[in-house]
């Protein structure tokens, strides 16, 4: 399994589901920038606009929902993130950030042929 931020995932799945920025940017009724900058990390996605992510990109039930855990985990990673130097303990809370990280994977169903095939 690959390791796999919010950006990546949601760069591998419209990939896979035969969508360009612009495509998938028309489907969300948002700019292709804003597709951009979440598939760079730029940009934290919405709650809501990960919810629409999954009829959009016609993405499986398992796929959607770790599309949502991703956006979830990245949300809680930049909070988390901008409150370290306020922490005494901001060392310890950088460690979990980096061990929580590791645990997040690539699920063998969302490791289809024609994803593999979109990363070539």
């Amino acid at each position: 399994m690959d390791l796999v931020d919010f950006g990546t995932a949601l760069h591998r799945l419209r990939r896979a589901a035969g969508l360009n920025q612009a495509e998938l940017a028309q489907r969300l009724s948002v700019s292709g920038s804003m597709v951009s900058r979440l598939e760079s990390g730029k940009t934290p996605a919405p709650a809501d606009l990960v919810l629409r992510m999954g009829d959009c990109m016609n993405l499986a039930p398992l796929q959607h929902q770790w599309l949502r855990e991703l956006a979830a985990f990245d949300r809680l990673t930049r909070a988390v993130q901008a409150e370290l130097p306020h922490w005494d303990g901001a060392s310890k809370a950088s460690d979990w950030l980096q061990a929580s990280r590791q645990t997040i994977r690539f699920p063998q169903s969302v490791r289809k042929e024609s994803v593999d095939m979109a990363l070539k």
